[in-house]
């Protein structure tokens, strides 16, 4: 029904100041329309509409239930209705009168974008995303509906097209931070590090004085931006930010793994008068003062942030470390269960209960993995303790060493490793099959085994090995080292493959720096070096004339099995702390590290291999030319008699 002439003009003039925002007037011109002709259609609507946006959603959704009523083929109508509804939280209602009015007016973006905010509020992504992608499409231009849509793929986790996404918001606001600090999110997720890298300088430059702009690079590696560049755009941070304190704990973070140790402390005792409530400067001092080593200096660090962040996973593993090289070696132990928390730990799913040790009920137990082969090496040496206590556990382990774990100990039931995937670099490790397929009931990690079976100091191992290497192979082995001439065979490694953290890389000497032990006479040196090195142990022999015998035909890398039966046929080995050290360690033979005892637990000797000779002091600074030359003035004797 068309309004009256005059009834007509009023609402026009109405509708004039709504649209020009003199609201409250506006207010008022409707509302004399309406005691006038209280069932007048579109006053009704209008009022309703400005009533929602006025913040009197109750008051609207009387007056919209009428006008729809009187007009229910309005999809605008429907759509403000469906506005009010969701205001007063009557949501499933409100989204059918949504999905009504699109189905009348498919192009009303407005309605588009309204119920995909309602859906994604609900968190339900994938129902909000072709409404979100409709209002993005009708409205190329506009930056809410480009950003809604770009949310609605990254509550997804779909980082490649959300990333695609937040850089056309990023075009359309090019100044707005956050935008920016979005791609940089969605980009290191999608592992797209350059155009993360990109968006996080463009947050510092923004807005150089805000903290979490500098944090931003701790999610960008790439080899091209190297731990220096990142080092100096937080420096730049903390003359932008001087009383940041996180930004200094953060700064700390980069010179320990600048190897700068002495500068990483300085610079967390300025964190931490900056903002003495920050953990992180305490946990990342700790950590500096721990490779140091200065236990007592860590140690008071992990005691005073852990009064202000009593749960903290890395305070706690940081006195792990103190306890376990200084104090009570138990409770190290204890302490050092918090490691799965850290977001170094990898992520598990569907593990079953954790098993609580010795004398406690356990129907089919899981072993899980941790960490890599050396640490399984590590840790399963307690493995035959285990099985005094548990005589059918299920294994899980690194395929390689399969063969030598099920000649060592027949009829054990191994599981390879169950990494699945990864999440934000994390390694996913799911359970489901194998607690399905083997009926587990409990777990236990397996760098927990040493908690329950190596918990006195003053009790180390007396077993020199647990595994048994192939007796043919290493009697194969004994004839071909035979035939290199009479001297005792001495193996060698210098470095692990995996150097990348500060702490692993400061352990490892450059090979020329182990020729004080390969000029020793009366030894022939077998090279056992894992990576590819032919052309650097041939370099080295030209520089100085000495070799080093490579065992043509073996993958030391993947024929595990053969590397420990050649290890098996020599007379000693000297490695770098590497899982060279431990796999020797493991078939028994003698092993001389050029490192401290592990965890630092015993001065001079080693707590988990009674045939493991550690060639440097506990409790002070590694001195890799010192360890060095302790092993050449030990091996003579050693394999010379």
């Amino acid at each position: 029904m068309t309004a009256p002439t005059g009834l007509n003009l009023r609402i026009q003039n109405a509708l004039a100041l709504h649209r020009a925002g003199r609201l409250q007037e506006a207010r008022a011109a409707y509302e004399g329309v309406l005691a006038q002709a209280p069932g007048n259609v579109d006053a009704l609507h209008l009022l309703g509409t400005l009533m929602t946006q006025l913040g009197h959603p109750a008051e609207a959704v009387p007056l919209l239930e009428r006008a729809v009523k009187r007009m229910p083929k309005s999809a605008p109508c429907l759509s403000h209705f469906a506005d009010a509804l969701a205001a007063v939280g009557r949501g499933r209602e409100a989204e059918a009168a949504w999905r009504k009015a699109l189905k009348l007016a498919p192009r009303d973006a407005e309605a588009s974008f309204n119920l995909a905010g309602h859906l994604a509020q609900a968190g339900r992504w994938r129902d909000a995303e072709p409404f979100a992608r409709r209002a993005a499409e009708l409205l190329p231009n506009s930056l809410p509906a480009r950003y809604r849509f770009a949310l609605t793929l990254e509550g997804q986790g779909r980082s490649a097209d959300a990333l695609a996404q937040f850089r056309a918001v990023v075009r359309l606001a090019p100044n707005m931070r956050d935008m920016h600090r979005r791609v940089v999110a969605n980009a290191a997720a999608a592992g797209d590090m350059a155009t993360a890298w990109r968006a996080a300088q463009r947050c510092m430059v923004l807005q150089p004085e805000a903290a979490d702009g500098f944090v931003a690079i701790e999610a960008v590696v790439l080899p091209e931006i190297g731990q220096d560049a990142k080092g100096r755009w937080m420096r730049r941070a903390v003359t932008a930010a001087p009383g940041a304190g996180f930004l200094r704990a953060v700064c700390a973070g980069y010179r320990y793994e600048a190897k700068d140790y002495a500068g990483a402390l300085e610079e967390t005792r300025r964190a931490i008068l900056a903002n003495p409530e920050t953990a992180l400067g305490y946990a990342t001092r700790a950590r500096a003062a721990n490779i140091l080593p200065s236990y007592d200096l860590a140690g008071q660090a992990t005691r005073w942030g852990l009064r202000l962040a009593p749960g903290d996973p890395e305070l706690l593993f940081q006195h792990s470390q103190v306890e376990k090289a200084i104090g009570d070696l138990a409770l190290g132990w204890a302490l050092d269960e918090h490691r799965v928390r850290s977001p170094r730990f990898h992520l598990t799913l569907a593990l079953p209960a954790r098993w609580g040790g010795p004398g406690t009920p356990v129907g089919r137990l899981l072993v899980a993995t941790e960490q890599g082969v050396g640490d399984e090496l590590l840790f399963l040496s307690c493995l035959p303790d285990l099985l005094a206590d548990v005589p059918d556990p299920v294994v899980e382990l690194d395929a390689r060493l399969h063969p030598l774990f099920r000649r060592s100990f027949p009829g054990i039931t191994l599981v390879p490793r169950q990494a699945t995937r990864l999440e934000a670099g994390r390694a996913v490790f799911d359970y489901t099959r194998v607690a399905r397929e083997h009926s587990i009931t409990h777990y236990i990690h397996a760098g927990s085994l040493l908690g329950l079976y190596r918990a006195e100091r003053a009790r180390p191992a007396t077993r020199r090995g647990y595994l048994e290497a192939d007796p043919e192979a290493v009697a194969a082995w004994r004839e071909r080292l035979a035939g290199l001439g009479p001297e005792p065979k001495v193996g060698v490694s210098w470095r692990s493959i995996a150097v990348a953290s500060a702490t692993r890389f400061s352990a490892y000497a450059p090979l020329d720096d182990w020729a004080p032990i390969l000029r020793l006479p009366g030894i022939r040196f077998v090279c056992l070096q894992y990576d590819e090195c032919r052309a650097e142990v041939e370099a080295f022999r030209e520089r100085t004339g000495l070799d080093l015998w490579i065992p043509e035909g073996l993958d030391q890398m993947d024929d595990l099995d053969g590397t420990a039966a050649l290890m098996s046929a020599l007379d000693a080995v000297v490695s770098a702390p590497t899982t060279v050290c431990w796999l020797a360690a493991a078939v028994g033979a003698e092993t001389f590290r050029i490192a401290q005892g592990k965890f630092s637990i015993a001065a001079d000797r080693d707590h988990f291999f009674p045939n493991m000779h550690p060639l440097a002091p506990a409790g002070r600074p590694l001195d890799l030319k010192a360890a060095i030359a302790r092993a050449a003035e030990v091996l003579p004797s050693a394999v010379l008699g």
